[in-house]
């Protein structure tokens, strides 16, 4: 029997597992009643309380290591956010999450594809089979694609950021972390309760957010919640034919439904579906050219002056045409601006207490839908234009068995799965030498069609070696295995037939090169040593490519913590985790031969000491960690010679602090700040083309710091009053991985300030009325900057011949809301 078939029949094995867990939870109740015990507090009730954010003394209560636990009691660095802190914070999106906290970034491909750094470790790929180096998940649920952030941050309990290596208990991808968005869910016994919340701001902004739910019967509740946000493209389009149109328009609507089953004491079973859809548009880049205005073939005299978006230069690309414009708000985009993603799913989960353990079960699916349009080039006709049009299908399964809180020896196994099948298009429509070439406009894709598969064990225990003094020892072994079929092809695309702001689908391309012999890359006619003709002209396919990969990992963790007193706790920790490999699906492979290898893991082992403290009671409360991080073959997207790659970086090195404080005097006052510092280098370049040995780590600015102050006014007739104040400080960072286009490539230092103020009032302090103003500094920034070409040394063949900034908003948005509470 061959090991693929051995692991095969233990993936079938624990799904069927799960089902019957839960099958025999739901239909067998007098079973478990009968075996079951008195409740206590044992690590049933802990589980049973995920969704409760404080205990009754206000403290936030987190379930970072898969138990209950107070965020002071946990020996590793994370940091936890309740409902009515996230509102008044202003996050409604997945990606808000980076106000709240230092030493996290976002890396914004484009308006629906985001991956969160923490600690300067994260996703630098814009292609969806990328695994990302976060995890993120929605109720113990991971979710494997870029594009989930639809789904919307609203009725949620709690959102918790654990950093470094997460591999021992959450498993696949989380190097760098994870964030886990838990929601409110209904519990059997609860009255009727619920919210709306509608908010009106700039650029006719119109939100809405709310929930209901309770008891159906005895041992039966639901709740409902959605989430729809709507608001003017802040950008407007200057390209010809285009004049007018917005740009980063927002559409987006999310929905969720839970049931919670209770048949028997000891049981509880918890159904979710879910949606989101996002109907907005992209944005697309400001640019600036490359070129010099007199003579377009040679380098700008004043190329420097290219790396600020904020006001024009004289520089232009190889058409001759300056791509700047001196409105911040002015941005050329050819392409549909098609930013369409379908998001549904759902999941079931079992806890049910054993006595002398909780057994928790889950069994969820996903599938999201793509189609996006985004222009690289940025000036005023098609030059570089990417679209994506993918498919995702994922199905997950774990068990674990959890043992209780209240033994000097806790212990946590179990066991995970997770498949994912995908389709995925991506297409470049690119005019080889505009103007200087007409007819030249061609497609390029590649078509991938993959199975990804992850079976893991894992264990993790605490010992009580005193009533002070705790070790911790975690291990997960993970097999994973990629599959796919790999079709790359050209095609011609004359814009006379086919108009620039036509979306090039799967479907379309492979139409464009249907019955093409399979000669790519097309050029000059070459007999290759295989017998293979390759060149003449475009459609044409490379054969078909069936990359293979499977790896075995083991993921570890470490830890040694120590109570100095019931305030103060110490620790220091070792952990390793790793983030899967995958496929290159560059179109522009295949001009080039095509993907053919596989890019590598990446690893890291992690070091961390920290220490969490209340001082005076709960007036003060001081963390601290600092942390080194070894990392080996980060994955990244590089430009190689004039094409964009995806690679391993062999070695680099990550070191940094950070410190959070939390002070509370009385009198209604709160005051918060938070300061990360953080030093990248690559100490090992292997000598690849594009990276500079001793350079930064792209999205990994050296400083960065957030404070709040917050007052509270306690009225004579009970209602409150809040005025809230938050400032935000982030380092300048580079986008580059060479030294030569670092002054192209950085993002200047960014500052912000917003305010809130809010009325609370009626019986309960049931309503709310609040307004509020959002980067009162009108900071700019550049979520993302790309070159695709070498400054100094133009060539014909340049994809692009500009440099090119995703644009933040960058001016300050005021708004209102309304809050009723049931």
């Amino acid at each position: 029997m061959t090991y693929r078939m051995k692991s095969n029949r233990l993936r079938k094995a624990l799904l069927m597992l799960a089902c019957s867990s839960v099958g025999a939870a739901a239909f067998y109740p007098s079973a478990t009643r009968a075996a079951q015990p008195a409740m206590t507090r044992t690590a049933v009730g802990e589980v049973a309380e995920e969704d409760k954010a404080t205990d009754s003394q206000g403290e936030i209560l987190v379930t970072a290591q898969r138990r209950v636990q107070s965020i002071q009691d946990v020996p590793i660095a994370l940091q936890a956010y309740g409902q009515e802190e996230l509102r008044r914070r202003g996050v409604i999106q997945a990606d808000d999450i980076i106000r709240l906290a230092p030493n996290l970034s976002l890396n914004e491909s484009n308006s629906i594809n985001t991956s969160i750094t923490i600690r300067g470790v994260g996703t630098n790929n814009f292609h969806g089979n990328v695994n990302r180096a976060v995890g993120i998940y929605q109720d113990d649920v991971y979710l494997a694609t870029p594009y989930t952030g639809v789904l919307g941050v609203y009725d949620l309990d709690r959102v918790e950021v654990l950093r470094g290596p997460q591999s021992t208990l959450l498993g696949r991808n989380t190097t760098g972390g994870a964030v886990r968005y838990l929601s409110n869910k209904p519990k059997p016994g609860d009255p009727l309760s619920g919210y709306l919340d509608v908010t009106y701001g700039s650029y006719n902004r119109a939100d809405a957010e709310g929930a209901l739910g309770g008891s159906l019967t005895d041992t039966l509740a639901t709740r409902g919640a959605f989430q729809i946000e709507r608001r003017d493209g802040l950008f407007t389009n200057v390209a010809p034919g285009r004049e007018g149109e917005q740009l980063g328009r927002r559409e987006r609507y999310s929905g969720r439904l839970q049931f919670v089953w209770q048949p028997a004491p000891g049981t509880d079973i918890l159904l979710n579906g879910h949606f989101g859809l996002n109907r907005g548009n992209d944005v697309g880049v400001k640019a600036r050219g490359l070129r010099n205005p007199a003579n377009p073939t040679q380098a700008c005299p004043d190329v420097a002056t290219s790396g600020n978006f904020e006001r024009g230069n004289d520089c232009v690309t190889i058409t001759g045409f300056n791509p700047s414009t001196s409105n911040y708000d002015q941005i050329y985009n050819t392409t549909s601006a098609r930013s369409n993603v379908d998001v549904g799913g759902g999941f079931i989960k079992l806890d049910q207490e054993l006595g002398f353990a909780t057994l928790t079960a889950i069994g969820s699916y996903d599938q999201t839908g793509v189609q996006l349009a985004d222009d690289f080039a940025g000036f005023n006709t098609f030059q570089f234009q990417t679209q994506q049009d993918s498919t995702f299908k994922d199905y997950a399964a774990e068990i674990r068995l959890t043992s209780p809180q209240r033994y000097g020896f806790r212990w946590i196994a179990g066991a995970g799965y997770f498949h994912e099948d995908l389709v995925q298009g991506t297409i470049v429509r690119r005019d080889n030498g505009g103007a200087l070439q007409p007819g030249g406009e061609t497609i390029s894709f590649n078509i991938l069609n993959q199975k990804d598969e992850d079976l893991s064990v894992y264990g993790q225990g605490d010992f009580d070696l005193t009533h002070r003094l705790t070790v911790t020892a975690g291990l997960r072994f993970t097999n994973n295995s990629k599959s796919a079929t790999s079709r790359f092809g050209v095609a011609n695309s004359p814009a006379s037939q086919i108009p620039v702001n036509t979306f090039i689908s799967r479907d379309i391309a492979l139409a464009l090169t249907n019955g093409a012999p399979e000669t790519c890359p097309p050029g000059p006619v070459v007999v290759g040593p295989d017998g293979r003709v390759t060149g003449g002209p475009p459609p044409c396919l490379l054969p078909l490519l069936n990359p293979r990969q499977e790896i075995n990992r083991l993921s570890a963790r470490a830890a040694i913590s120590y109570k100095f007193s019931d305030a103060i706790l110490g620790y220091a920790s070792y952990s390793r985790g790793f983030k899967a490999g995958g496929f290159d699906t560059r179109a522009l492979a295949a001009f080039s031969g095509g993907g053919r290898n596989p890019v590598a893991p990446e690893t890291l082992n992690a070091y961390e000491a920290g220490v969490k403290s209340d001082v005076l009671g709960r007036l003060l409360r001081l963390n601290a960690a600092v942390f080194y991080y070894d990392l080996q073959g980060l994955q990244t997207f590089a430009v190689q010679n004039g094409t964009p790659a995806f690679i391993n970086i062999p070695k680099s090195r990550l070191i940094g602090l950070e410190l959070t404080a939390d002070v509370n005097p009385g009198g209604g006052w709160h005051l918060h700040g938070d300061f990360g510092w953080l030093d990248t280098k690559i100490t090992d370049s292997g000598g690849i083309a594009g990276l500079d040995k001793g350079h930064v780590l792209p999205n990994s600015p050296r400083t960065s710091a957030n404070a709040v102050i917050a007052r509270e006014f306690r009225l004579n007739d009970g209602s409150r009053f809040n005025l809230q104040g938050a400032v935000r400080y982030v380092a300048r960072s580079i986008d580059s991985l060479r030294f030569r286009d670092d002054f192209l490539l950085t993002k200047n230092a960014q500052f912000y300030l917003d305010l809130r103020a809010a009325y609370q009032f009626g019986r309960d302090n049931r309503y709310e009325l609040a307004v509020f103003g959002d980067n009162l500094t009108s900071q700019k920034v550049c979520a993302d900057i790309d070159i695709n070409d070498n400054p100094l040394q133009p060539s014909p063949s340049d994809l692009t011949s500009t440099v090119a900034c995703t644009p933040s908003d960058g001016r300050a948005l005021f708004g209102g809301s309304f809050k009723v509470r049931l």
